[in-house]
């Protein structure tokens, strides 16, 4: 039964990072299995690019499953965990520009059953420089 508010337990950040090239590949990170019974408190977003360029971006979408993916395409049937749609529904890609270095999301989100896990996938689509994103989830379990 989903509970109303977060126990009055500890938290903690879960966090990934990648390095992501100029080369229109997506590239994948996932964090290890986390509890049964787990709130979603806050996700944040930090973008690194190197050098920095207002006219580079990099695709980013992250995601929550209970699979172990072998690359994008298991990652990618994950339910999105920020959705973004545009036009008649399609998913979409937060873009993230080298002049936004910082994004929040204020979620209390709660999770029971199966074990989850949280995933991201980023692509840089321009052709200078690379792209170091980071992103953590502060989570509260039990």
């Amino acid at each position: 039964m989903a509970q109303a508010h977060p126990k009055p337990v500890y938290s903690r950040v879960v966090s990934l990072g990648l390095t992501v090239a100029p080369d229109d590949v997506w590239y994948i990170a996932y964090t290890g299995f986390l509890g049964t019974d787990l709130w979603l408190l806050s996700v944040d977003l930090w973008n690194t690019p190197r050098p920095v360029n207002p006219n580079n971006f990099t695709e980013v979408r992250m995601y929550v499953g209970t699979s172990t993916p072998r690359g994008y395409d298991d990652l990618s049937t994950w339910e999105p965990l920020l959705p973004l749609r545009v036009g008649m529904g399609a998913e979409a890609s937060w873009l993230v520009d080298d002049g936004r270095l910082h994004m929040r999301w204020d979620m209390m989100k709660f999770f029971e059953g199966l074990p989850r896990r949280f995933g991201m996938t980023a692509r840089r689509t321009t052709a200078i420089g690379y792209d170091v994103v980071n992103l953590s989830f502060q989570v509260s379990e039990g």
